[in-house]
C-alpha cells in the first residue's frame, strides 16, 4: 500500500507550493492509494481554499482522502465540509475500517491533545482541560482496540510525541502535543502522522514498534511518501529541491548506533 502523508497547507496560504511538488512527482503521486491529511486543510475555517486543496489533489490523483481536523479547520467549517466536499472524509474522534487493495486498514483520527492549552484557548474554549483529559482517554481506548493484522494508522494534528518537536522552542512544546501518548503508541505497530509543529527539524523518528512522522508542510515543504510493504515500511521523502529520499526505520537504535533518522 502506498500513502502520501501530509499537513498544514492552510490552503490557499501555502496551496501553490504545495501544487508545485506534486506537480513535480506526479509519477510518485499516480499511483497512491490513499492521502492522509493530518489538520489544517484550510487557512482560518476558509472552506474556499479547502476546495482549491481538494480540486489541486484531483488533478493528479483519485485516491481517497482521509483527513483530521487542525485548530484552524473551524469545527462549523468542517460540519460544512463534510456535506460539502464529499471528496475528505474527515475522521473525527474515532476508528474507522476500510479496505482498499484487498488490504484492511484502521485509522485513527483526532486533532489530538496538547499537555498544556494555549492561553488563547484557556480563555476562550470552556472547560478545555477537561475536553483534552477526555480526547487522551478516548485515544489510549483507541489505540488499544486495533487489530494487528490490519495495516493500522494514527492520524493526529498536535504531536502525540516530543520526539518530533526539536526545532521549535522546547518551552512551548506542551502547547504542540502530547508526550503522554508515547508508551501507547510504542507497544504498538502504528504508522503515526501528525503536523502542526511547523519549525521542527526531525520530522521521522522511530518509537518502540512505531514509526512517528511530522508531517507539516511548511518550512521544509517536502512530501511523505509511504511505502506500507509485508516485512517493514519504507518512507520516502519528496523534496522541495526536486530530490528523492528514502529512509528506513531502524529497530534498535541502541544496538545498531545511530540511525540516519535522527537527522530527518
Amino acid at each position: 500500500m502506498r500513502i502520501l502523508a501530509t499537513a498544514d497547507i492552510h490552503s490557499p496560504k501555502y496551496l501553490k507550493k504545495f501544487e508545485r511538488l506534486i506537480n513535480i512527482y506526479k509519477r510518485e503521486i499516480e499511483i497512491l492509494d490513499i492521502v492522509l491529511i493530518a489538520g489544517d486543510l484550510m487557512e482560518k475555517g476558509n472552506i474556499g481554499g479547502l476546495r482549491q486543496l481538494v480540486s489541486t489533489i484531483r488533478k493528479v490523483t483519485q485516491a481517497p482522502i482521509y483527513a483530521c481536523p487542525g485548530n484552524e479547520d473551524y469545527d462549523e467549517t468542517v460540519e460544512k465540509a463534510k456535506t460539502m466536499i464529499r471528496d475528505v472524509r474527515w475522521i473525527i474522534d474515532e476508528k474507522i475500517e476500510v479496505e482498499h487493495g484487498g488490504q484492511k486498514l484502521c485509522i485513527v483520527g483526532s486533532k489530538g491533545v496538547l499537555d498544556k492549552p494555549t492561553p488563547w484557548q484557556t480563555k476562550h474554549i470552556r472547560n478545555i482541560e477537561e475536553i483534552y483529559r477526555r480526547r487522551l482517554e478516548l485515544l489510549i481506548r483507541l489505540i488499544e482496540s486495533l487489530n494487528e493484522s490490519s495495516i493500522n494508522i494514527l492520524l493526529l494534528h498536535y504531536a502525540p510525541t516530543y520526539r518530533t518537536l526539536e526545532g521549535e522552542n522546547s518551552r512551548i512544546w506542551c502547547y504542540l502535543g502530547t508526550s503522554k501518548l508515547e508508551s501507547y503508541i510504542s507497544n504498538r505497530n502504528l504508522i503515526t502522522v501528525h503536523g502542526h509543529a511547523h519549525r521542527s527539524r526531525k520530522r521521522i523518528v522511530k518509537l518502540g514498534r512505531s514509526i512517528i512522522i511530522n508531517a507539516a508542510f511548511p518550512e521544509i515543504y517536502d512530501l511523505y511518501i509511504i511505502d506500507v510493504l509485508p516485512s517493514h515500511v519504507d518512507v520516502t521523502i519528496l523534496k522541495s529541491s526536486g530530490e528523492i529520499v528514502k529512509f528506513e526505520p531502524i529497530e534498535d537504535v541502541k544496538r545498531r548506533g545511530s540511525s540516519i533518522l535522527d537527522y530527518v
